[in-house]
């Protein structure tokens, strides 16, 4: 594992940002059911089976190119947040598929509100900007989540509106956002 960026923050010690490889897929999965199950995010069982969740994890990270990236970071040698770009659509137009990412970000508990999640964030679309073909990277924010629409907005995502509701009640509203990288 290579270090790829040393960080300062509002916590005591340095924070570390690698990036990801298949043995990082166990916290990174627990990272995200945490997050997803306290967003209340709808989330079938299907979604939360902790083997699928470990493949697809697994599957992203291996797939990581110049475009696409799946970035942990580290703090006292455990993972406390990560941050993905993947491919937002599948298409055979090689604009789409090359020009567009999807961004995620999950932040332990413990440690949000302390500046990780906005440090993956500029650490990602600095990557964006300087490594990658990617013109747009998108990201998909629930409504109620009020501190990550604000962090975007403070970096320049623009907030294109509050996606259709469904017809499933349970299902949330999600916010679409924006950010131009070239």
């Amino acid at each position: 594992m290579s270090l790829l960026k040393q960080i300062k923050s509002n916590i005591p010690d340095a924070i570390m940002i690698y990036e990801a490889t298949a043995m990082d897929v166990d916290d990174i999965t627990t990272i995200w059911r945490q997050g997803v199950l306290e967003q209340g995010a709808a989330a079938n069982e299907d979604h939360l089976k902790v083997d699928n969740l470990k493949k697809d994890f697994r599957h992203q990270i291996e797939q990581q190119n110049e475009n696409f990236k799946f970035w942990i970071c580290l703090y006292k040698d455990t993972i406390v947040g990560w941050r993905s770009i993947l491919p937002f659509h599948v298409s055979p137009n090689p604009v789409v598929k090359s020009g567009f990412g999807q961004s995620s970000t999950y932040v332990k508990k413990e440690f949000q509100g302390k500046g990780i999640g906005k440090m993956l964030l500029d650490y990602a679309l600095d990557y964006c900007k300087n490594h990658s073909n990617l013109k747009y990277v998108f990201g998909i924010v629930l409504t109620d989540n009020k501190k990550s629409l604000k962090m975007c907005d403070e970096i320049g995502f623009y907030n294109m509106g509050t996606l259709p509701k469904v017809q499933n009640a349970a299902f949330p509203e999600w916010d679409f956002l924006v950010y131009q990288t070239k």
